[in-house]
């Protein structure tokens, strides 16, 4: 029997992670191939996943190459607040740019963090096979369905329905 496959759904980043509790991840998997008991921490809340400023980079230029400027500047804040005596923007390990990121009810980039995302989404957009792969497509398509008796789940960047699964990488 073949394993059944729902259609591909459009879904948030937090209610994709909210069914991991119930589904296996690919990154689930690699934990487990990892240390099947580093696995079974995380599966029951025992170690919560980290996250660097890498991730918010990745997850930024994500958003902002595959599903546009105004996904990107709805669920991103850029910048910070100004220091009245020197015209700056305060530093972003400072208690005034902590007390303004947490009022801003979204995840906050630094200018440098977005300065970088800029220019790599530009690059992304001027590679010419990037450009064709990201033509047509889903992004950010959420798939489940049944293997090997084990509900499993994906979030695929882009899903194009002639070429597949595409893939946006980045490193810190």
């Amino acid at each position: 029997m073949s394993p059944s496959v729902d259609p591909i759904l459009r879904e948030s980043q937090a209610a994709y992670q909210e069914k991991a509790r119930e589904y296996l991840t690919s990154h689930q998997l690699a934990d487990f191939r990892r240390c099947p008991l580093l696995y079974r921490k995380k599966k029951l809340g025992l170690i919560e996943e980290e996250d660097r400023p890498a991730f918010l980079v990745g997850r930024a230029l994500h958003t902002l190459v595959l599903e546009g400027r105004d996904a990107f500047e709805a669920q991103y804040a850029v910048g910070g607040p100004v220091n009245p005596k020197t015209g700056e923007l305060y530093g972003s390990n400072t208690k005034a740019f902590a007390e303004w990121a947490a009022a801003q009810g979204k995840p906050v980039l630094t200018v440098q963090q977005h300065d970088l995302i800029q220019r790599m989404a530009e690059a992304v957009r001027g590679h010419g096979l990037a450009r064709e792969l990201l033509s047509e497509g889903i992004p950010e398509g959420v798939a489940r369905a049944e293997y090997c008796q084990m509900p499993c789940q994906i979030r695929m960047d882009w899903f194009d329905p002639h070429r597949g699964i595409v893939d946006l990488k980045t490193c810190d």
